[in-house]
């Protein structure tokens, strides 16, 4: 070994020495339990980088692993808050972590840690360019754990410049044509899924969007009717047979899709995204 490389490994042996001291009173302070002993300490981010001798990445694959490993089936809520420590720390150090994003995805957001598992997605995110699947998690939990179906729609039409498969890239616009429908004001929506329409390429894939445009088309002619039956009757309309017969719709309304339009208890139109259940 070279006299420069023995100074440098003599300046890092109280780098680890102070790391393991840091380490050992972390884990003194932490629960013992019998369970979900994988994720009872946290350690600081430059103690993680000490203990893999200075390389950051290896900090990475280490907390990884952890994570990796972990038993969820025993784990309590603290136990979860943890790992969303340690996969954030993962996050920071390797932003482009493959397992440390999909492994954030599956556990975290189902776990009540929504903020670490979309901290980890976003660095994914922005460190993976080549990667449309950050993105699909990224959307699916602000659709499905924040309950917004309209940003949810906008963050997932980032993926259509990343796909590289037509299969995919028309995947995701219908997924975020759905969630438009739910999130946005129906002119909005119906703008936005009329952009993507025009975009596609020619075949069956375009005539379903401007199908659902056509959808969306109706839907704004109905609320538009609804609100107009408000202004002049003082009360919400209880069903279309009332608009039509108040002359605000000349027909009842048909959905392209088959599914339907219904009022809701505000008296304000809605879709039908399932076909109505049949009363036995």
């Amino acid at each position: 070994m070279g006299l420069g490389m023995q100074k440098r490994w003599l300046l890092l042996v109280p780098v680890l020495f102070v790391a393991h001291i840091a380490a050992n009173f972390a884990l003194l302070k932490a629960p013992h339990t019998s369970t979900a002993l994988e994720m009872q300490v946290a350690l600081p981010r430059f103690v993680q980088v000490a203990m893999s001798g200075g390389d950051r990445y290896l900090a990475a694959n280490l907390a990884s692993f952890r994570a990796l490993l972990v038993s969820t089936e025993r784990m309590q809520a603290d136990n979860f808050a943890i790992q969303g420590k340690v996969q954030r720390d993962a996050a920071w150090l390797n932003p482009a972590h493959e397992d440390n994003y999909y492994i954030a995805a599956a556990i975290l957001p189902w776990n009540d840690e929504l903020d670490a598992g979309q901290y980890v997605l976003k660095q994914a995110i922005t460190a993976r360019k080549f990667d449309w699947q950050p993105i699909f998690y990224y959307a699916f939990n602000i659709y499905h754990f924040e309950g917004n179906p309209a940003k949810a729609a906008v963050e997932l039409l980032n993926a259509r410049s990343v796909v590289t498969s037509e299969n995919d890239r028309m995947a995701i616009e219908n997924i975020a044509a759905r969630w438009l429908e739910k999130g946005f004001e129906p002119k909005a929506a119906m703008q936005v899924v009329d952009i993507m329409a025009r975009q596609a390429k020619p075949g069956q894939f375009k005539e379903y969007l401007k199908t659902r445009v056509d959808r969306l088309r109706v839907l704004l002619s109905l609320q538009e009717a609804a609100a107009m039956y408000i202004s002049k009757k003082g009360r919400p309309a209880k069903n279309f047979e009332e608009l039509r017969a108040a002359g605000l719709i000349s027909v009842l309304p048909v959905d392209p899709f088959g599914f339907g339009y219904v009022m809701n208890q505000a008296g304000e139109p809605v879709l039908l995204n399932s076909a109505p259940k049949v009363k036995k």
